[in-house]
This record gives structure tokens, sequence and C-alpha cells, in this order.
């Protein structure tokens, strides 16, 4: 199997006069369709790391490569066009918007790369929804909804644009047990059915356990790296 993504000898210092090393030589690689989790102790790393992958930071040094072809060293502008049409987010906050419905806030990333919102979009966004189960509160305005519905609606928004690679920071951080088990297995079925490579932070090393790869970071060292 090819991978989606791969990381090759990956540092991040923050600080100058005296540096602090938050990523020390990581080396991995995505195969493309699986299912994988990092988890770790607050300050390991984890977030720096999908930072990095999502092309949001830098590496002080190392190589970032999609599909084989290192992207790093790209100009912003290009950078940010590989991200928006390789790379979906699902945060632990959503960062959905309030004022619009969730319908609209799940075609936003297509008006973000300022495409014409076509029918075959469109159907796709319906498609969509309808995985992810939210096709009955299309209308609905975002502080309308509960927690669970808005991040499915993350999620929908996430695979709105048919990206390579989804990163997805804490997804259930803010849900009760049953709609992060919810969250979790959505996830699952949304993998195997789209064949997007996932990759999961989370503290929660029993949802960590639903995934196909656990990836253990300390003291931004990679201490495990676990196929289940």
């Amino acid at each position: 199997m090819s991978n989606t993504i791969e990381l090759l000898n990956i540092t991040k210092d923050y600080g100058k006069s005296i540096p602090v090393k938050v990523l020390k030589d990581i080396s991995i690689k995505f195969e493309k369709g699986s299912l994988n989790a990092i988890i770790g102790q607050s300050g390991s790393g984890k977030s720096t790391l999908l930072n990095i992958m999502g092309l949001l930071d830098k590496p002080t040094s190392g190589s970032i490569y999609l599909d084989g072809k290192k992207i790093n060293d790209f100009n912003n502008k290009h950078q940010s066009r590989l991200r928006n049409e390789n790379i979906g987010f699902i945060f632990q906050f959503h960062y959905l918007l309030p004022e619009w419905n969730v319908w609209e806030n799940i075609l936003m990333p297509l008006r973000i790369r300022k495409d014409n919102i076509t029918d075959k979009m469109k159907d796709r966004a319906k498609m969509i929804m309808e995985a992810v189960g939210i096709t009955d509160i299309a209308k609905e305005k975002i502080q309308e909804i509960s927690g669970g519905q808005q991040q499915r609606t993350a999620i929908a928004r996430a695979l709105i644009t048919n990206p390579k690679i989804i990163l997805a920071d804490e997804p259930t951080g803010n849900l009760d047990s049953i709609n992060s088990d919810a969250v979790y297995n959505l996830i699952k079925s949304l993998n195997e059915e789209f064949n997007t490579t996932f990759i999961i932070i989370t503290h929660d090393e029993r949802l960590a356990k639903k995934t196909n790869r656990i990836i253990e970071l300390e003291d931004g060292i990679i201490k495990s790296d676990t196929l289940l």
C-alpha cells in the first residue's frame, strides 16, 4: 500500500536565545486509507506534529512528503493550495460559523477555495450529510444543535473537498462518552467507506484502540508505534 504522507527527520524548535526542542528527529509514514491515533501526555509534541503535517506550521528541519513529493519547501501560496486540496481538519472546538446553518458550514471549504458550487458538489454534500447522519438538520443554525451534531457537521465539512488526509485534534474532547463512541465509530466507518487517511490526536487510549495503529509520543520522540 502506498504512503499518503511521510515525515523524515522532522525537528521543531521554539525560541531563539534558548531554543526548546519540541520534536526531535521524527520519521514516520502513514499509508493511504489507514486509521491512526497519536497519543501522549500534554507537551509531548502531538499538536505540533499535527500542525506540521497539516502545513499550518513549518519544521525547523526535515522533510514532508505528500504522495512521494517533497512539499515543505514550497512557498506559502503553494502550500496553502495543497492544504486546501488535500487535507481536511477536525478540531475539538469545531470552529463552525454560528451565524450560518449546517449546510452553509459544510460548503465553506469550497467557498474558501473560490470554487463554483456545482450540482455535483451539492450532491456530494448531501451524500456526506447522509453518511454522518445530519440530513434532517441541514437548515438549523449551529447554536441550535447539540455538541454531537456540531462535531458531525465538522466531520462533514472536513470531507467535502474529498481530501486525501483528515487530521483530527481531540475530536471528542468536548463530548460525553456516548457521543465520543458515536463519533469514533463514525470516523471508522467513513475511513472504510471513503478510503481517506485519518490521523487522530487523542488523550483517550480506549478510543485510540478503535483505530488500526497507535503512535505514542513522549518528549518529542516516538516512544512506540503499534499496529492493532
